[in-house]
């Protein structure tokens, strides 16, 4: 005997709503389906099967082939042409791009050094700023090596302290300034410029600190470890950095970041 499907209250042959429970028939034996209960309330009651040891409740009916499930939520957002990059999902709208952090351009140091296009003219350019920077530094041009003199001295009981100002080491940063503003082309030169400034911004800071040394009321302080040692260590360290990142601006064509002065340079 064929079993009649019913929806619960209406006329037979119809087949269940999706959803809706289904009516156990009287099966041979005297076994029915019970109904598992004990969900959600508000949850549609399940029909076990008869005879199953573990009660396990009919199937549901599977969506069609290539539908979305019951539950899908289809997203607002236009899906991004094809090539286009994809949209960065944990940034809300509206909010600045972040900028790389020190540690993300300490490690792009590390990586080798990306060549550009460039002309004679850029090439030639880039490696004089360099070579500017560091002729200046070094005191080549006559314009002195520091723009801050401070000595002292002292004899028995008298202590003094002579303190000086060297304007003309300004024109250090000149050349590098006059680049970075006139060239608003060229890859290669710009960022060697800017580059050769933050070289020379940093000699002066350092060098700065190096002068207040000098008030130390000592002959062999002032004579020996500061003006023998470590200024002329940090002189022979200034040319070298400006010339090797000089000389592979010119021959290589190379985006050459220096150690600790490349990480600032955006």
């Amino acid at each position: 005997m064929s079993q009649q499907y019913g929806q619960p209250g209406g006329p037979q042959g119809q087949p269940p709503q999706y959803g809706q429970g289904q009516q156990s028939q009287p099966q041979p034996g005297g076994s029915q389906s019970q109904p598992q209960s004990g969900g959600p309330q508000g949850e549609p009651t399940q029909y076990v099967r008869p005879g199953s040891p573990q009660g396990q409740p009919y199937p549901q009916p599977q969506p069609p082939y290539g539908a979305p499930p019951p539950n899908y939520q289809q997203p607002n957002q236009p899906q991004p042409p094809y090539g286009a990059p994809l949209p960065n999902y944990q940034q809300q709208p509206g909010q600045p791009q972040p900028q790389p952090s020190y540690q993300q351009n300490v490690a792009a140091i590390k990586q080798p050094a990306r060549q550009v296009q460039a002309d004679a003219y850029e090439r030639s350019l880039s490696l004089l700023v360099y070579l500017w920077v560091g002729m200046c530094a070094a005191g080549v041009l006559g314009l002195g090596n520091t723009p801050l003199v401070l000595r002292s001295g002292s004899s028995g009981i008298t202590y003094s302290v002579s303190f000086g100002l060297n304007l003309g080491f300004l024109v250090t940063f000149a050349l590098p300034l006059a680049v970075m503003y006139a060239v608003h082309q060229g890859e290669l030169l710009r960022f060697h410029a800017k580059q050769a400034l933050y070289l020379g911004l940093a000699y002066v800071v350092i060098r700065l600190v190096i002068e207040l040394l000098y008030l130390i009321p000592a002959t062999g302080v002032q004579d020996i470890l500061l003006s023998g040692i470590v200024v002329g260590l940090l002189l022979v360290v200034m040319v070298l950095a400006a010339a090797f990142a000089g000389v592979r601006a010119f021959y290589n064509r190379e985006i050459y970041r220096l150690p600790l002065v490349g990480s600032f340079v955006k």
